[in-house]
């Protein structure tokens, strides 16, 4: 069935490329279901990522896919499409309540390895590109921080998994930035759209002796709680 779903989805997005290059599309379903087996994740789950933009990205109905692959399949793949007559904005909060409030496991999972893959495609652009990757993109990159900024912190129950550590990891190394003075005082910023940061009125500048209040503020996300501790560490070990 594996193969049979790979044989669809390279017909359904035979033409198509990546955003902004000229990769073959069926790239990006291709690694989703890679890393999902790299997880561990259920044959129809793998399915499911192969197939899972084929809905929303060509002319293949959702009564195609439960029909070829069955109830189970189908669900999933719809839940992970999205309806693209909407503002990118709205379709993009939509997603994050989702997965947030009402997606089961599977959708989580496949969102998940969805939302890596397209981070790891960015990232490779990036080391060539610089900040012109973002012109690519159909919002700058206040707006993609934003978004994934708000899907690390939906993702955090999927922390048992490897593809949520290389989330977080390619989520700062294009999102985050972290500065040291020359006093070894711990200055944390997030990236453009502030999220993390300012918005939720935590201290634009962290000294070492402010780390504890820090840790304990349920407020601030576990990847800055996570920096400033292996800075501080760093700091003390000098």
């Amino acid at each position: 069935m594996i193969h049979k779903a790979i044989e669809f989805a390279a017909k359904a997005h035979r033409n198509q490329v990546r955003k902004g290059s000229d990769a073959p599309y069926i790239v990006h379903p291709f690694e989703v279901a890679h890393i999902l087996t790299e997880n561990k994740c259920s044959k129809n789950l793998i399915i499911a990522g192969l197939l899972h933009d084929t809905v929303e990205d060509t002319h293949v109905e959702i009564d195609d896919i439960e029909r070829e692959f069955g109830s189970e399949v189908a669900a999933i793949v719809a839940a992970c499409s999205e309806d693209k007559s909407k503002s990118w904005e709205v379709r993009k909060q939509h997603t994050i309540d989702y997965l947030g409030r009402e997606a089961d496991m599977d959708v989580m999972l496949l969102a998940l390895a969805d939302k890596l893959s397209n981070l790891r495609s960015i990232k490779a652009d990036y080391a060539v590109m610089q900040e012109e990757v973002w012109t690519r993109f159909n919002r700058p990159k206040e707006k993609q921080s934003w978004y994934y900024g708000e899907l690390l912190d939906v993702f955090e129950p999927l922390f048992d998994y490897e593809m949520y550590w290389e989330f977080t990891d390619i989520y700062a190394d294009l999102f985050a930035t972290y500065y040291i003075d020359k006093n070894k005082e711990l200055i944390v910023k997030t990236n453009e759209h502030d999220y993390y940061g300012y918005s939720r009125e935590m201290c634009k500048w962290v000294r070492d002796d402010k780390l504890k209040a820090l840790i304990d503020n349920k407020e601030v996300s576990k990847i800055e709680k996570d920096y400033a501790v292996a800075l501080v560490k760093q700091w003390n070990e000098e």
